[in-house]
């Protein structure tokens, strides 16, 4: 393996690994390195064709996916990709998990069940952020009742300033002021009024939260980040609903307070720590999201996969040990 996602690609041939240790001995396979460039997952693609290999796993990016789409389609090869892009579906390409666009409508249908319609939104302008954006404003035409607010993070984003606006941090110290003023001039009674007064000393802002749900899609420290200054702007999971995406996975290793009480959609169960502590056993690192994902891939592949033909519908879900695909 080689290029910049080397070791993400050792890591996944290490799922290989154990996989067969584990007794999966039905598949044989062959590795192609991509050297991370999307001409090296053309060149990896076309020689696994002509060593007549027609079903592949991989590649991981969806720039990738889409870059060999028509390839793959020429020469009827079976791409299951890592990709959860819906864009790069086709009749020769699969992608694996559950897509972004699945998590926010996970998101929003729990939502508006409980009666939260005023979303606010935190992510990268980059593809994913983008594609999380439009997908909220696009559920939006279907429950009109949404008010989605969304904030865009550029390198050139001053993230305390953009914070505190969004989180309406002024507003509310001037309504705290206001009832402050009401309680002195409107209450008569003089303990009541104390207790009041007290009561509202301890406060940083007052009245409702801006947002029923915030969304945040980002992950790893840049998340402990924002998550820190929403709170230090009076927003954190005591008055407010704060949920990621999948792309929090595994941020419970920060062990921070400012996560406590928050949640995040992913296709992934909880029941890994077999597998891990095994995982980590034999290859000394831990295994990440997609080491899951690709166990469940393999059982797909080699129980369900080779009972029926490679043109066989595969739209269903598969419900792995570990994942939905």
């Amino acid at each position: 393996m080689s290029g910049n996602n080397l070791d993400l690609g050792k890591s996944l041939i290490n799922s290989v690994r154990l996989y067969l240790e584990k007794g999966g001995g039905e598949l044989e396979f062959k590795t192609f390195d991509t050297q991370s460039t999307l001409e090296g997952s053309i060149d990896a693609l076309e020689r696994g064709i002509s060593e007549n290999i027609k079903v592949f796993i991989g590649p991981i990016f969806s720039d990738e996916t889409s870059y060999i789409k028509d390839i793959a389609a020429k020469n009827n090869a079976l791409i299951f990709s890592f990709s959860t892009d819906k864009k790069v579906i086709s009749k020769n390409i699969i992608i694996t998990g559950i897509s972004l666009e699945d998590e926010i409508a996970c998101i929003i249908s729990d939502a508006i069940k409980s009666g939260r319609k005023k979303i606010g939104v935190i992510s990268n302008n980059d593809p994913y952020g983008n594609l999380l954006v439009k997908t909220l404003y696009e559920l939006n035409l279907d429950y009109e009742d949404l008010e989605i607010s969304s904030l865009k993070i550029e390198k050139s984003t001053n993230l305390d300033d953009e914070i505190k606006k969004f989180s309406f941090f002024e507003e509310g110290k001037k309504k705290l002021e206001q009832e402050i003023e009401r309680v002195e001039f409107q209450v008569s009674e003089e303990k009541n009024k104390n207790d009041k007064l007290d009561e509202l000393s301890k406060l940083e802002t007052f009245g409702d939260r801006p947002y029923d749900i915030l969304i945040v899609g980002e992950s790893g420290s840049k998340l402990i980040e924002i998550l820190a200054l929403f709170a230090f702007y009076d927003i954190d999971s005591s008055n407010t609903n704060i949920i990621g995406t999948s792309i929090w996975q595994g941020i419970e290793r920060f062990r921070e307070n400012i996560l406590d009480n928050t949640f995040y959609a992913t296709s992934l169960q909880n029941n890994k720590d077999d597998y891990s502590k095994k995982f980590e056993s034999i290859f000394y690192h831990k295994p990440n999201n997609l080491n899951y994902i690709l166990n469940d891939l393999l059982v797909f592949i080699e129980k369900k996969f080779q009972l029926f033909p490679v043109n066989e519908d595969l739209s269903k879900t598969f419900n792995g040990e570990f994942s939905s695909h």
